[in-house]
């Protein structure tokens, strides 16, 4: 029986991708009924090309009510019989998961765990968590990867686009590591298939250069596999990151 860490707040329903009008919209026809077309809130702005292709299966929750302005929400794309994550912020509600059931033992193990606070304010950014445990404060950075390269398979990449706010973060918690202060990258593999995470160093090569100093400089940097299906994710395991 699958034990899931995480379980959908509502049934989703399957649906045939048709267009993205814009970053953060899908337009789709419902798997029961093709003639019903419907417009989908999309929360992850990535580019997604190797995803969103002409009539993949995307799992829709919904449909909400106003004061919503689009009907549905995007929750997974099928990618060769491999549900993928498209909820970006997904990561900041497993993370706290994860920790309680022992799966980030490199950040802290859950009879030590005092206390979590999600969006810390650190200077002029914000910070996904800070843990406490015994021997003090850990500040976390929580990274979603779901790109998986053609003719790469089990590698999950990040990011899939320049991202100038992951980089800030990740030199944040570098110059803190640098001064004593506890400090670590959690990267969540948002579909079952990824067995080692890395950098995408040709998309974005100055994240790449910036996890890199935070690795040197002592941040933990760590990556969980996960998978996902209509139901919930389930079967947190630790996986490499080769940088």
């Amino acid at each position: 029986m699958t034990r899931y860490l995480y379980r959908h707040p509502s049934a989703l329903v399957p649906a045939r991708f048709i267009e993205r009008p814009h970053r953060f919209a899908l337009r789709c026809a419902m798997v029961a009924d093709d003639r019903q077309v419907v417009d989908c809130h999309l929360a992850d702005p990535g580019r997604m090309r190797e995803l969103l292709v002409e009539d993949a299966i995307v799992h829709l929750a919904g449909p909400f009510g106003p004061p919503r302005k689009l009907p549905y929400s995007a929750i997974l794309a099928e990618q060769n019989g491999v549900c993928v994550n498209l909820v970006s912020a997904l990561p900041n509600t497993l993370v706290p998961l994860l920790l309680e059931q022992g799966d980030l033992p490199q950040l802290c193990v859950p009879e030590r765990l005092l206390g979590l606070e999600a969006e810390v304010k650190v200077g002029d950014s914000r910070l996904d968590f800070c843990l406490e445990d015994d021997q003090g404060e850990v500040f976390v950075e929580a990274k979603s990867v779901t790109w998986v390269r053609d003719g790469e398979p089990g590698v999950g990449y990040f990011p899939d686009a320049p991202s100038q706010r992951a980089r800030k973060h990740v030199l944040e918690l570098a110059s803190m590591a640098a001064r004593g202060q506890r400090a670590a990258v959690v990267f969540v593999a948002g579909r079952g298939d990824i067995a080692e995470v890395a950098p995408a160093e040709d998309v974005d090569p100055d994240f790449a250069s910036a996890l890199r100093q935070a690795d040197a400089a002592g941040v933990t940097i760590v990556a969980v596999g996960l998978s996902f299906d209509s139901v919930g994710v389930f079967g947190p395991v630790s996986i490499p990151v080769r940088l």
